[in-house]
């Protein structure tokens, strides 16, 4: 069977995991900002370092034309960048840049997830969209 790929239109979509933190990596795993491929949640994610060390986790799919981030994508100047067109996405997941010059769509974004880095290991929360993270929610080890 071939593994859950994430689809643009999935933006609702919440797989039936427990609120709470998850061990997905360990820190060595994320040497820099080249973006890795990173299977957890049922969904295809990338995780890559931003220019402070931080470890950013978003989906492996690129809003535009559906290119894959963990097929070249990179962390530059705090942003993720699509490896096939160069679209650029801020922090909070919005489209900041085009390279092309056209409009930026009002709804390209990708979902960022919420991360933390302890004890060696890469944490990333898993709950519904919007819902903030108890630091002293369960943590899974899913590895």
């Amino acid at each position: 069977m071939a593994p859950y790929r994430a689809r643009v239109s999935d933006a609702g979509y919440v797989p039936p995991f427990p609120k709470g933190w998850y061990v997905v990596a360990g820190s060595d795993e994320v040497p820099g900002p080249e973006l890795v491929a990173l299977g957890a949640f049922g969904r295809d994610l990338v995780m890559g370092r931003d220019a402070a060390g931080e470890v950013r986790v978003t989906q492996d799919l690129c809003p535009h034309v559906g290119g894959l981030f963990s097929q070249g994508g990179r962390i530059t100047d705090d942003c993720i960048v699509c490896p096939f067109h160069g679209w650029k996405f801020a922090a909070d997941g919005a489209c900041i840049e085009v390279p092309a010059g056209d409009s930026i769509p009002e709804r390209a974004r990708v979902r960022m997830w919420k991360v933390r880095e302890r004890d060696g290991c890469i944490e990333v929360f898993h709950g519904r969209r919007g819902q903030v993270p108890d630091p002293d929610a369960e943590v899974f080890d899913r590895r």
